[in-house]
Formats: structure tokens, sequence, C-alpha cells
């Protein structure tokens, strides 16, 4: 029975043929096999792509696992001979083992060309009765069945047909469809790979996800292409896709990270960018300090290098954060109280004692370490401080000595606060210590006094009264001079208090000891 297009007209008159033809049918597959990974998809397009043009039926057939034969699509230049053939297989599954021509090509490997079949060649290789009346009563006359192979494996075959009084198939045929058959085998490869790749992945998803330890996936060019849900919590992300999200470069400046003698670590430091420069790093145990908050964690990182296995090259590196932060404190608890102990009972001086107790603290348990003592006056003495950086030694001595006694020395502050306090215990001990102490401590009455004698021997040169040594109040005192008034005003305020003396005395004895001779000013100034 002839079978031909909708106008009609056999399928043969509208099917054009020459190697022009060919080259845009393959070209049109690779485009389609390129468009879908889902390889029922792909094969239902690449079986649309041949009918009419090559085949008034197309069927493509797939071995599953188990090695059964499972057709994945029929496409007909007649919709309802699709829908029947369809019906059939599912009732009349192909023999993986038997005779016909899909199965003989699986085992085989190799195409077969059935240029004319007849009604006794059909019957040989039918499933029954009923699949061989299908079979005649649609006029299967032409055949090429092709197999699907892909990395030396038969994946499964594509079949055409030409049914009636179409043309036959030649060897021409032959080799189109066995081209087709091998491009198609390719993609429904590359699609089941990365069918295989998504199920790994949400496996190992699914593991990593459930891990205590953190765990991140790196490229050459520090973007981080995975993270479980414990790595986004360590490193302050909401979810591993924010953190995966993350430009380079951007997440190392969030915290401090020290070695454990308290040396900041950068981003070159770390295991992974050494395993790009082809280093071998060790497990690296870091303090890690997040700025925001002050959080303190201890963590030993491990990195295992991803490499390619043809070139060797490492693409990717694997970290693994394993957090031992309640593990290192109480080790360093028990062993910081140990040499405390130790430090305390090994001498008797009690400021290089506590100097060794500062630098036992830095960085264990603090970046910074001070001791102040009270002294038997009252007064605050810093005898000890520590920082790991020498340089931060030198600021807090500057400070300490802005706050210090008020001729800006400090008895007990240099750059080894232990010696200062050995330095201030001699101080204390040597004679004339108390009169230091008077002075240090701003006590200048004795000074105070010989200045304003001083004053009331330059009043006396000028016949005016010497001024008064006791203070007035601040509201009397705040008057004179009062500074905004004229020279009148002024005269009349010294007319209302006579007891001060006039504002123009002192200028008046510079003035007079200038005017006077060399040899005679300091007779003038004395009263002589």
């Amino acid at each position: 029975m002839p079978r031909g297009s909708d106008q009609g007209e056999p399928a043969s008159l509208d099917r054009p043929r020459g190697s022009q033809v060919a080259r845009d049918l393959l070209i049109e597959a690779g485009a389609i096999l390129a468009s879908s990974l889902d390889p029922t998809t792909t094969m239902g397009q690449v079986a649309r792509l041949t009918v009419p043009r090559l085949a008034d039926l197309c069927v493509i057939d797939l071995r599953d696992e188990d090695g059964a034969i499972v057709e994945v699509a029929v496409v007909a230049a007649e919709q309802e001979l699709a829908r029947e053939l369809v019906q059939l297989r599912a009732r009349y599954p192909l023999d993986p083992a038997g005779e016909h021509p899909v199965a003989r090509v699986i085992r085989s490997g190799e195409p077969v060309l059935l240029a004319e079949m007849t009604d006794a060649l059909l019957r040989s290789f039918a499933q029954g009765s009923e699949h061989a009346r299908f079979m005649v009563e649609h006029g299967y006359r032409s055949a090429v069945v092709a197999p699907m192979v892909a990395r030396g494996r038969t994946l499964g075959a594509l079949s055409t047909l030409r049914l009636g009084e179409s043309e036959r198939y030649g060897s021409q045929d032959l080799d189109l469809v066995a081209e087709l058959a091998r491009r198609a085998a390719l993609a429904i490869d590359n699609a089941r790979l990365y069918s295989d790749l998504e199920r790994l992945e949400r496996r190992l998803e699914a593991v990593l996800a459930n891990l205590a330890e953190a765990i991140t996936v790196v490229d050459g060019g520090g973007q981080m292409v995975f993270a479980n849900q414990a790595a986004a919590d360590l490193l302050g992300f909401a979810t591993p896709g924010e953190l995966t999200r993350a430009l380079p470069g951007t997440i190392m400046p969030r915290f401090i990270v020290q070695d454990e003698q308290g040396r900041e670590l950068d981003l070159e430091s770390m295991p992974a960018r050494r395993l790009f420069r082809g280093e071998r790093p060790k497990p690296l145990l870091v303090r890690n300090i997040v700025r925001a908050t002050g959080e303190e964690r201890w963590l030993i990182i491990r990195s295992s290098p991803l490499a390619d296995p043809e070139t060797g090259r490492v693409g990717h590196a694997v970290n693994v954060f394993e957090n031992i932060t309640e593990v290192k404190r109480a080790q360093l608890g028990e062993s910081f109280m140990a040499e405390a102990s130790r430090v305390l009972a090994s001498s008797m001086d009690y400021g290089e004692t506590l100097q060794r107790v500062a630098r036992l603290a830095v960085p264990q348990l603090a970046d910074w370490c001070a001791v102040d003592l009270l002294n038997e006056r009252g007064e605050i003495e810093r005898v000890a401080v520590h920082h790991a950086d020498p340089r931060k030694l030198v600021l807090a001595a500057r400070i300490d000595r802005a706050r210090g006694d008020p001729h800006g020395r400090s008895p007990y502050l240099h750059r080894h606060p232990a010696r200062g306090a050995r330095r201030l215990r001699a101080r204390r001990s040597a004679p004339g210590a108390a009169e230091r102490d008077r002075r240090d401590r701003g006590d200048h009455r004795a000074d105070d006094r010989r200045h304003r004698g001083a004053r009331r021997d330059h009043a006396g040169v000028l016949g005016v009264d010497a001024p008064s040594h006791r203070r007035r109040p601040r509201s009397r005192r705040a008057a004179w001079p009062p500074r905004r008034h004229g020279r009148g005003k002024r005269a009349a305020v010294h007319r209302a208090h006579p007891h001060r003396p006039h504002p123009a005395a002192g200028a008046a004895a510079g003035i007079a000891a200038r005017r006077a001779p060399r040899r005679d000013r300091g007779a003038v100034l004395r009263g002589g």
C-alpha cells in the first residue's frame, strides 16, 4: 500500500536527493542535537527531521541498563501509523536476542541496508502474527538500520523506512543514515553523562550538607564554585549560593587570620593558593577573628587538589575547615595556667615576673596585656606591658608618658617596662627622693614665695604698692585689668582699688631700665 504526502502524492516525489540534501540534513541535525540535554526530546526532534525528506517512518530504539530494547521516538508521515506502532511495540517488545534487524544491528554494531523487503522477509523477523500483519498491511518496502555507537558502546539503533511505492534505499542513503546515527549517539551519550553528573552532584551535596566540617571548592582564579551550609555559616553568609556568588578576594578582609605565633596571614598564605603555585602544603592551624563581632575561632585548614587527568594541571582545590575552637581553648587554658604557675614561682622580682606573665598572655589570651599596680601614694603605676608587635609597645610608652607627671616624665615607662619598675624602686630609695617627689607633684610653694618677694621689690622701684599675694575671689580678679575699657576707665578702676598696682607699672619699669646706661640697669630694677 503506497504512502504519500498530505496532498496524496507519493512521498518519493517530495524527497529531494543528492549530496546537498545530505549536508543540509546533517547541519540541521547538529543544531538540534546541541540544543537539549534531554535524550527523549532530542531523539524525537531528530526523528522528525528525517520525515518526509529521508523516510516515511523513523524509529529510534535505545538499549536500557538491563539490555532491553525500548523505543524512544516514532515519527511517521501519517500520525495514525505512528500511534499504532507505539501500541504494538508496547504489546510485543523486541527481543534483544531475536532476528529483528534492530536487535541484530545493536548486537553487531554494524549498519544494515534492506533495499527490498518482501512479505516473507517481514514475517521472518516479526514478533508475532499481529506484528507481521501490521508490517504487510502498511507496505514496508525498504529500510536502513544504523547502530548508535559512542565511546565504543552501542547505545541503540536508528531505523528509517520507506513504505508502499516509494523509492528504495541505496548505499548513499546507508552512509547518510549511519552518520546521522553516529551524531545522535554522541548527543545521547553527552546527555547521559550530564544526567549522571547531576545525580552524583545531588548525592554529593546531600552528603556534604550533613557534614559538620565546612567544605568549599575554588578554581584557579579564586572563585568559589561550591560550598556547603557549614561553610556559609562559618564565613558569615546565609546560604551557600550567596557564598559562591561572592567575588574573589572579598571574603578574606572580613576576618583577621593569624598563625599560632600571632603573625597575621594573607590570602596567598592559605593552603589553596599554595596548591595552585605547585606546592603541597600541610594542614594549617589558624586563629580566625571576625572583624565585625570580635568572635574568635581556631580552625585547621586542609586543601586537596583536583587535577585534570590528561594534563595533570590543578584546576580546583577542595578546602576543608575543621573548627577546633573548644579543644584549642581548653588546651591553651591548661598550658597557660601551668606556664603561669612556673613563671610566678621562678623569681622574687615582681616586676620581671609580671612582665613574663604579660608576655605569656600574648597572643594566647589577648593582643595586648598590661599590668598596673597601686603604689603607697595611691597612684596607679604600670609595671608591665606587652604586645606581639614592637611598634605597638613604643606607641604604648608614648601614650603613658603623655598621661604621666606634669613634666612629661614617666619614671616607670620605657621600652622595657620591667626595667622601669626597678628604676622606680631605685629612685625612691635615693637621697633627696622626697624633695624630687614634691617637685614632681607640683609642690612649688618655696618658689612661689621667692617670686612674690621679687614682685614687691619691683613695685618699690616705681613707688607703688606691692600686690597682695592673697588670692582674690575669681569674680573680682577677673575684672582686673578690664581690657575692654579705655585708658581713662582703667585709671578710674585703679583709683577705686589703690592697693592694686597700676596697670602701667610693669611697662614703666621696663622703659626706665632700657633708657638707663647699661651699667645702671640693674640698679634701676633693684631700686637703687
